[in-house]
């Protein structure tokens, strides 16, 4: 692929990224003690959506806290959750 391609347009689905860069999953361990998003990955996020990034897949997403893989990972089994992951 050259260099056009990867920065071009790409639709999947109903979904148009604006280039072909993607970011992978990475397991950060930045959230709060019970999974709530922080400044910090807030920040991390947003500046790889400034850097122009055309698809960002976040890290793994605990449904419970007995079920986090790590210590801090950001969790989304309550609904004090869903105010960091919106946008």
């Amino acid at each position: 692929m050259n260099k056009s391609m990867l920065l071009s347009p790409v639709k999947i689905g109903d979904v148009e990224l604006k280039n072909r860069v993607v970011m992978s999953p990475m397991c950060m361990h930045s959230a709060g003690e019970n999974g709530e998003i922080t400044d910090w990955l807030t920040t991390h996020y947003t500046t790889r959506d400034l850097g122009q990034v055309g698809l960002i897949f976040i890290e793994s997403l605990a449904i419970g806290k007995q079920a986090m893989i790590g210590p801090n990972d950001i969790g989304v089994w309550s609904d004090d959750h869903i105010v960091g992951l919106q946008d």
